[in-house]
């Protein structure tokens, strides 16, 4: 196959649109003798800001002395720019090879892969043809779904700035689209880096921590915003909740806290409480009878896993 047999072959695929899901590009990836296995990547989700933070990710590996794949999507100019080595977009021949590979496991499967799906896999066979030491993993749509959430648990899952994009397919709430994207992140030795969102901070990252929970095998309630006192005590004492999550986003909030703590304390509940928000301190949060301070998303995710021995 020539490089420019390999650019017709791309727009040829197009047809097929845009499908979400794993199940196609897990099949073609294991008659390609599943090249991402034997990858490390860093894996990038989020609105606005992936690309830029994918393209920096990759120079900062690339000084420390790692060799650096990076993959981001769409292009500019050439369909090269999408698979970089150290910097180095991938050679004509090299990519149309890689193509030739690719396509002829796809001509193979009744259910065709699509477009993204197809490049997705012929990435991970020029990144493994590279003796990549780790690749900068960018996702093309949502997360959950993404071809590129077919890779096992990465050295690290980045979220960047979340905000309303594709509404029609990932939901139309940023809690929804920050769920989708916050399905990059898998139980196991990967650590979760989370950036600015849009939007109420507190429902999304609460968002995000449960996704991360339920991914770990937690039951997750979600009680939501304004409730009442004697509701959280009764679903602690009826559900046999071991660790609660309390939020104050406001200083008119922090008496209901407080009251919370005190009633859940009175009722000589076994559960232990994790309490977080923009106008909480440690020394507040102790002063009132926390048991933790999570000053973020992430805290709230890693003081859960600490606690129930993940």
């Amino acid at each position: 196959m020539t490089y420019e047999e390999a650019l017709r072959y791309y727009e040829e695929t197009a047809v097929y649109g845009s499908r979400l899901g794993l199940d196609r590009v897990r099949e073609l990836l294991a008659k390609l003798g599943d090249p991402q296995k034997s990858l490390k990547f860093v894996h990038i989700a989020g609105t606005n800001g992936k690309g830029s933070t994918a393209a920096m990710l990759a120079a900062v590996l690339e000084k420390a002395g790692y060799r650096t794949g990076l993959y981001t999507s769409p292009h500019l100019l050439r369909y090269n720019e999408r698979f970089q080595v150290n910097g180095k977009e991938i050679g004509d021949q090299d990519l149309a090879d890689a193509t030739e590979r690719v396509k002829q496991a796809a001509d193979t499967m009744p259910d065709a892969p699509t477009q993204f799906e197809l490049v997705t896999a012929i990435a991970f066979c020029l990144f493994q043809a590279a003796k990549c030491d780790i690749v900068v993993l960018e996702v093309g749509l949502g997360g959950r779904l993404d071809a590129t959430n077919v890779i096992d648990v990465p050295e690290a899952a980045v979220i960047t700035r979340i905000g309303l994009d594709h509404t029609e397919i990932l939901g139309d709430t940023v809690e929804a689209i920050a769920a989708e994207k916050a399905g990059i992140v898998k139980p196991g030795k990967g650590r979760i880096v989370l950036a600015t969102v849009k939007g109420d901070v507190h429902d999304i990252g609460k968002n995000i921590v449960k996704v991360i929970l339920e991914n770990y095998g937690f039951e997750v309630i979600d009680l939501g915003r304004d409730v009442p006192v004697e509701t959280v005590v009764d679903t602690v004492r009826e559900k046999d909740v071991h660790l609660v999550g309390l939020s104050a986003l406001m200083t008119t909030t922090l008496k209901s806290m407080e009251e919370t703590i005190a009633a859940l304390h009175a009722a000589k509940l076994d559960c232990k409480i994790m309490v977080g928000g923009a106008v909480l301190t440690p020394e507040y949060a102790e002063k009132i009878g926390a048991d933790w301070y999570a000053k973020d998303a992430k805290r709230s995710a890693d003081i859960a896993k600490e606690f129930f021995g993940v």
